[in-house]
């Protein structure tokens, strides 16, 4: 609403304001959404601030071009000379904000759609914060909606800006505003704006319910519990629980590939090893060596995800003597069932930590310098060396190392943006 309604609001005041001063507007509105985007890091729970981060970009791109444009043609002849022959132009209006805005917002949204999870502010955030699935219920939500929302936002700028330059070409004279130019430049914008706030009201109202008639009296509502998961390893291999058929949208990590070895138990600030030993032998009937993984906390209120693994000797023991059913299997048929889509998204997030983690700890120190004065290079990953591998997954700053490190580009660059102007990306 804050963010969407800024872009909206930029084109209405246009009518009025004189347009020297629309894009020092438009700097202004993109500096109050840095300074709010920066004030959300510290709130529990955190919100996705995807839709906050495209709009604040577009206002700052398009305040820029605003302001080329304005020097050009106030300034300049060249544009008048090759682009504007013949035509009457009124300095006084050298560009209709609305013409401007919506490209480039087109242009930012299917860029942050194609990045996906790559891009850099969800990268960023996921270090921060965790995977959307390890966030609880509400988590994932929040992650669907903002997807959502830039979908949304995408559709209606594409719309506008074909409809606004459909206008311009046929009906706009350019040396005055008109009524009519006025309705469709400015009153347009803010009816599809208000429109698109009535689709998300009834859609949020419609969630609200769902989550009520759904979730009342599960462990999703209730909050105050702690789940405890372990990754059953022996050797190169991994042990898996198959899909069950019966899951619903509520149990949707059951509806994938996932360990079978996960209880939920009364809220637990933190988890001994001797604790986890005693959890996995009363869900799997066996004793196992117990390595604790770290801890994320979920965005559901009181509640948290302690990851451990579990490590078997010999893979007959589940098979002969334990009570848990799945199957083995191995790091490259798993990367394939990811490709697939068939592995639980609270597993995916598991085994990309532990990849990462590792690989930038055998890789790089804690400040993103090689170890090894080999440009790119990458050891080796194998499951078997987990107990032998003296690296904290609960450090998040392993996390940053991979995100940047010696073999990115602007390396140090990128440290001095993120330590003095934290924020603007995150």
């Amino acid at each position: 609403v804050i963010s969407v309604g800024c872009l909206v609001a930029l084109s209405v005041l246009s009518m009025w304001i004189a347009m020297f001063w629309v894009q020092f507007l438009g700097r202004c509105m993109s500096l109050m959404l840095y300074h709010m985007q920066r004030r959300s890091h510290k709130d529990k729970p955190q919100i996705c601030g995807r839709t906050v981060y495209v709009v604040n970009l577009t206002l700052i791109w398009s305040s820029l071009i605003m302001i080329a444009y304005y020097i050009a043609i106030n300034y300049t002849d060249w544009i008048s000379e090759v682009w504007l022959k013949n035509v009457p132009v009124n300095h006084e209006i050298p560009y209709i904000p609305i013409l401007i805005t919506g490209p480039v917002s087109v242009l930012i949204c299917s860029w942050l759609l194609m990045s996906g999870r790559k891009h850099p502010f969800c990268r960023r955030c996921v270090i921060s914060n965790g995977d959307p699935a390890e966030r609880g219920f509400i988590g994932r939500v929040l992650d669907q909606e903002s997807s959502t929302q830039m979908w949304l936002l995408l559709i209606l700028s594409l719309l506008l800006t074909i409809g606004e330059y459909a206008y311009y070409v046929i009906s706009f004279i350019t040396t005055d505003l008109n009524s009519s130019d006025a309705f469709f430049f400015g009153w347009v914008p803010a009816i599809v704006y208000v429109m698109s706030l009535a689709y998300l009201s009834l859609r949020y109202s419609g969630l609200l319910a769902y989550y009520i008639r759904e979730l009342s009296g599960t462990v999703f509502q209730k909050g105050n519990f702690s789940m405890v998961r372990f990754l059953i390893i022996s050797g190169d291999h991994l042990f898996l629980a198959e899909p069950d058929s019966t899951s619903n949208l509520v149990n949707l990590q059951n509806s994938k590939y996932d360990t079978p070895s996960v209880l939920t138990v009364a809220y637990q600030s933190r988890i001994s090893d001797w604790e986890a030993e005693n959890y996995f032998k009363g869900t799997s009937g066996i004793d196992a060596k117990i390595r604790f993984l770290y801890r994320t906390d979920t965005e559901d209120s009181g509640s948290n995800i302690f990851h451990f693994a579990a490590l078997i000797e010999d893979t007959n023991i589940i098979d002969e003597q334990s009570r848990l059913k799945g199957q083995w299997v191995t790091l490259s048929t798993l990367q394939s069932m990811m490709d697939q889509n068939l592995v639980a998204p609270l597993l995916m997030s598991e085994i990309h930590r532990i990849y990462n983690v590792t690989m930038a700890w055998k890789t790089y120190d804690r400040s993103g310098t090689r170890l090894y004065d080999i440009k790119n290079y990458r050891p080796a990953f194998r499951l078997r060396d987990l107990p032998n591998w003296d690296v904290d997954y609960n450090d998040s700053t392993w996390l940053q190392v991979a995100d940047n490190n010696e073999d990115r580009p602007f390396f140090h660059l990128r440290k001095l943006w993120r330590k003095y102007i934290h924020g603007s990306g995150h």
